[in-house]
């Protein structure tokens, strides 16, 4: 599905560390993000924590994102709120990312 908007994603690799670099569960996107199987706000925020911590050591610019869901659901996604309002001013008022 992340390939219709992103043809470049791809799953990151979950076993491997090279270095410092810590791939996040789906790679070639403006997104860091983290999946989880359980929609539950403890697994949400784990999944959020998990995508700046793997993100910091490396310097990554990308906003966090959390995708969860149960077998056979639709995934919900989520962001802290200064994440979202930073992307929704780039998206609608041009602003900077960074």
């Amino acid at each position: 599905m992340w390939k219709l908007v992103f043809p470049e994603a791809r799953r990151g690799l979950q076993y491997k560390n090279e270095g410092k670099h810590k791939p996040a569960d789906i790679e070639g996107t403006p997104f860091r993000i983290e999946c989880k199987k359980q929609c539950i706000y403890p697994s949400i925020l784990d999944a959020l924590k998990q995508a700046y911590r793997d993100g910091s050591p490396t310097n990554d610019p990308r906003p966090p994102l959390a995708v969860t869901a149960k077998d056979y659901t639709r995934p919900l996604v989520s962001m802290f709120e200064d994440d979202f309002l930073r992307l929704m001013e780039k998206c609608f008022n041009k602003g900077d990312w960074e």
